[in-house]
């Protein structure tokens, strides 16, 4: 496969040319453009011509009904994605005529057209495309009228995102009623108790998303009888812990729950314990209670839930002794208890202890250098760690850079100077992935991450004192890209075409670029590319 994402994340915006040559040079099956990046059905013509694509993603490139049409000229090709792409809803008529028409239309398996000035007259002409299973038309102006077109017509649909269409309660009837959907996202959608309700008796849903509606504990407690899912979101509702104590009750075959912002507190998590023990084989690996209220007591509750791997107490009141108890699950895998400041050195040493997370965020949880000894010295699975706002200082950073695992570091506003960011880029970690944003490291220690050979994702916006320093931040930030994936000189070439030359450091830039893999290709090109 072939994506065009690794491209885009260089800082250096592909031009159309770059991404057809990859994709006829290695026979691509995936090919992603960036966004606003073409308009023109012609631009994309070549598109419709290969013999190898199978998924193509145009979001945000306005190519209209004809720009897709032309796309779809490829018959190998299995999933479209054009959100934003200013179809239309007679755009979608004319696109389904001309794949009915053509006898060699690819027999797309996989649809997305967010936001798109969709309406429900368009449907039945959409839903004629029997070989589509998924379907994302979220963000559009379907209605009510629009998720029942979906239940009569859509029969071979088995995964719709119909998010952000105002489907309301009657919307959530007709849907509930479908008999072949497995996964189904209604978010956004002002449903309420009623709309809920609908979906008691569903037998087919595995993964039900009703996030950012205006359902209560009553109709958590329709979900509740739900026999088949596997996974719930319910985010930003308000079914408050005598909801959870509802869902807890039932549905013992769920995997993954996720209730933020619910207005839970611990006699939920208590609840959803209990519940939860009664079932000899519960299958509850995941849950996600971003900002409630659950604190120590509702911590401690989870705590008993042994199965868990996967747990989000971010912003919860909870402190040292909730994070003690959570670093004593087995199982523990990914944990983010940010934003709850009464953690600091002392719950994140409890953690440090625990030998299975592979990924901890300790956002805003007051930490300081001991913390980050800790964590260095233990947490043997940790490969991905997210400290950002915690006083660490180069003290921390030092002690983050010695432990062998992480490979992702999040560190943004801690306090952290040369020091620390030269132990970052030359200590045991291979970092790949550094957010170093907000902190004064200053050029040295700048220049010297942008020399590691392990960097693929480097941000360091913001770090000099001086404010024009942050301009040239950002070319060395690009050229860390470079020195990441060894452009070779034509590359470098185009590179230093960019307006970006006029802030070059021509000394630092020259003695940055002398420690690349194409140093000696890009030499002498150079002494005629910079300035002197």
């Amino acid at each position: 496969e072939y994506s065009t994402t690794k491209i885009m994340n260089t800082g250096v915006r592909p031009t159309l040319e770059d991404i057809k040559q990859r994709v006829e040079r290695f026979g691509a099956t995936r090919c992603v453009l960036p966004p606003r990046l073409v308009r023109k059905p012609a631009e994309v013509a070549w598109m419709g011509e290969s013999t190898s694509l199978t998924e193509v993603d145009v979001d945000a490139n306005m190519l209209g009904a004809d720009g897709l049409i032309a796309i779809l000229r490829c018959s190998t090709l299995r999933r479209l994605f054009a959100a934003s792409a200013q179809v239309g809803a007679q755009g979608v008529e004319k696109v389904v005529e001309f794949l009915h028409a053509s006898e060699d239309a690819p027999q797309l398996q996989e649809l997305a057209l967010a936001n798109n000035s969709l309406t429900s007259a368009c449907l039945p002409s959409l839903l004629s495309l029997k070989s589509v299973h998924t379907l994302n038309v979220e963000w559009n102006d379907l209605g009510a009228e629009g998720a029942k077109q979906i239940a009569k017509h859509g029969v071979s649909l088995t995964d719709l995102n119909i998010s952000g269409n105002q489907i309301s309660n009657a919307g959530a009837r007709a849907l509930a009623n479908h008999k072949g959907l497995a996964r189904l996202d209604v978010s956004s959608n002002g449903i309420q108790d009623r709309g809920a309700h609908a979906f008691r008796d569903n037998a087919t849903l595995t993964d039900l998303n009703i996030e950012y509606n205006k359902v209560t504990a009553d109709g958590a407690g329709g979900i509740a009888e739900m026999t088949s899912l596997r996974r719930l979101r319910m985010t930003r509702n308000t079914i408050g812990s005598e909801g959870l104590t509802a869902l807890a009750q039932k549905l013992p075959s769920i995997m993954y729950l996720d209730l933020g912002g619910n207005n839970i507190d611990a006699k939920g998590a208590t609840a959803l314990a209990e519940g939860h023990g009664q079932w000899k084989d519960s299958k509850l690996v995941a849950i996600d209670l971003s900002f409630n209220k659950i604190g120590d007591e509702g911590a401690k509750q989870l705590a008993r839930m042994q199965q868990l791997t996967d747990i989000n107490v971010n912003g919860n009141d909870i402190t040292s002794a909730g994070a003690t108890a959570l670093a004593s699950l087995p199982r523990l895998s990914f944990l983010h208890i940010g934003n709850n400041p009464g953690v600091g050195d002392k719950g994140a040493t409890a953690l440090a202890q625990n030998a299975t997370i592979t990924q901890l965020n300790l956002f805003h949880t007051s930490c300081l250098s001991a913390a980050c000894k800790a964590v260095a010295e233990g947490c043997p699975s940790l490969t991905a760690l997210d400290i950002h706002e915690n006083y660490i200082g180069d003290a921390g950073a030092t002690a983050l850079a010695q432990h062998p695992g992480i490979t992702q570091l999040h560190a943004q506003r801690c306090e952290i100077g040369s020091d620390g960011a030269q132990a970052l880029a030359s200590g045991k970690a291979r970092l790949a992935d550094l957010n170093l944003f907000w902190n004064k490291i200053g050029n040295v220690a700048a220049e010297a991450l942008t020399r590691s050979t392990s960097l693929i994702n480097l941000v360091m916006w913001g770090q000099y004192d001086q404010a024009p320093m942050q301009r040239r931040n950002r070319f060395l930030l690009m050229l860390a890209f470079g020195n990441a994936i060894g452009w070779p000189a034509e590359q470098w070439k185009r590179f230093f075409g960019d307006d970006n030359i006029d802030e070059l450091d021509t000394d630092a830039t020259r003695a940055l670029i002398a420690g690349t893999p194409a140093a000696a290709e890009a030499s002498p090109m150079l002494e005629k590319a910079i300035p002197t």
